[in-house]
């Protein structure tokens, strides 16, 4: 935990150049004449040994509300091939090392990871002129620095895996989604691979050490305010690109963040993927894919599309089974339409609509796969992430259910039509 007194460090304790400096391969911010060629900014350096460009710490945004992200000035972090002797951190000004930091070294970290690597290394408060801090073992680590609260930690990355929604084992199991180191990690290059994994329409990571995160908050129920520290990320996001042609079932990263969005597995790429994230000396990491089985799309009237929930019974026993929509006549394997003529919703209750009596393919409020939603002010939508419809009061009564899509699958348009009672004889 951190002394609540660094609340009130000032960031300009190691000078207003520092705050103002981050690492940049960019020849043109290189000047000065100096002894050590490389931008100015923070840079991991081992005793006796000059700096490179890919010791240098950049400025990297850190997490914030609804697992998005933020810039924190004067924090830097990097993933950095560290072999094993004795460190400083060091700030680099026209081409001299102007200061160099160092302290004692501590373990922390008792939570966070999902397959119990927890502990990283932690200088809790650097100091000028502070002593070389050792690293025992050769390695790829995220080494970050904060100059508000004045600390340096590190951790080495011992596994990486793939998890998410477009897995067939969603955002909770990781032993499933775990990539193999390919060949010798070298100060040059360091490649982890998943081949045989299921990847289908949705979205996924690539985390490190079974954690998303390394919280250096003071109190981490407080949110995340800049003076309560801060939430750095230890997974990637960002956006891919499919190739044309020979390379349509190849991908690329073209954004890769750490904590950025979620990558995308978009329609019609459903497979079996080999997965390669690849860290070099020169670029950091970079993301490729190649779909080996491309799954063929499932023709959309051979669908079974039911809703299911306790506004079809009025009570929780509607969560066990569907009610199905039957299919109407015309359908082919790209449009199709199912329809239920009148299915009773029970006020005050909710349901979603799926198919296939499983949770893969789920009609929900705000997903992507959805399409227009017509007819449907008499519910709401509950919320959260996994929201389901709720029937609001005055809501209920018998409805005609229609579930259509035109364009194979890719999107499905929701049809509500309240029944009208037949008037009393």
């Amino acid at each position: 935990m951190m002394r609540t007194t660094k609340l009130f460090i000032s960031a300009l304790a190691l000078g207003t150049a520092v705050l103002f400096s981050a690492c940049d391969d960019d020849e043109a911010n290189i000047g000065g004449g100096g002894s050590v060629p490389v931008a100015d900014g923070f840079y991991i350096a081992k005793v006796g040994v000059t700096p490179t460009t890919s010791d240098g710490l950049k400025a990297e945004k850190v997490e914030t509300d609804g697992f998005g992200t933020k810039d924190r000035t004067g924090f830097f972090a990097n993933y950095v091939y560290l072999t094993a002797g004795n460190y400083n951190i060091v700030n680099v000004i026209d081409q001299e090392i102007a200061q160099t930091y160092g302290g004692t070294l501590a373990t922390a970290g008792t939570s966070g990871s999902d397959c119990a690597l927890n502990s990283y290394s932690l200088i809790e408060e650097y100091a000028l002129n502070g002593a070389a801090f050792a690293v025992a073992n050769a390695g790829l680590y995220k080494v970050a620095v904060d100059v508000t609260t004045k600390e340096i930690w590190m951790v080495k990355i011992d596994k990486a895996h793939i998890i998410g929604g477009a897995t067939d084992f969603g955002w909770s199991q990781n032993n499933a989604g775990e990539m193999t180191v390919v060949g010798t990690p070298t100060a040059d290059a360091v490649t982890y691979r998943k081949t045989g994994i299921v990847l289908k329409k949705g979205d996924w990571k690539f985390r490190f050490n079974c954690r998303w995160s390394v919280d250096r908050r003071i109190d981490p129920g407080a949110g995340f305010a800049d003076n309560n520290g801060y939430v750095a990320f230890t997974n990637f996001g960002g956006t891919i690109a499919y190739g044309t042609g020979a390379d349509a079932n190849k991908a690329n990263s073209t954004q890769l963040l750490p904590g950025g969005s979620n990558i995308s597995i978009p329609f019609a790429k459903d497979g079996t993927y080999t997965v390669t994230a690849a860290w070099t000396k020169a670029d950091g990491f970079k993301l490729s894919l190649e779909n080996t089985a491309p799954i063929a799309a499932k023709p959309v009237n051979d669908y079974a599309w039911g809703i299911i929930g306790s506004a079809t019974t009025g009570d929780d026993s509607g969560w066990g089974q569907d009610i199905n929509l039957p299919l109407l006549s015309g359908s082919t394997a790209t449009s199709a339409t199912y329809e239920i003529a009148a299915q009773n919703l029970t006020e005050g209750k909710e349901f979603k609509i799926r198919a296939n009596d499983a949770w893969s393919i789920v009609l929900k409020p705000g997903i992507d796969i959805l399409g227009t939603v017509t007819g449907d002010t008499g519910f709401e939508s509950t919320g959260g992430g996994d929201p389901n419809w709720k029937v609001k009061v005055g809501g209920g009564g018998s409805y005609k259910i229609r579930v259509a899509t035109t364009n194979g699958g890719e999107k499905w348009n929701i049809t509500f039509t309240k029944n009208v009672a037949a008037p009393a004889q």
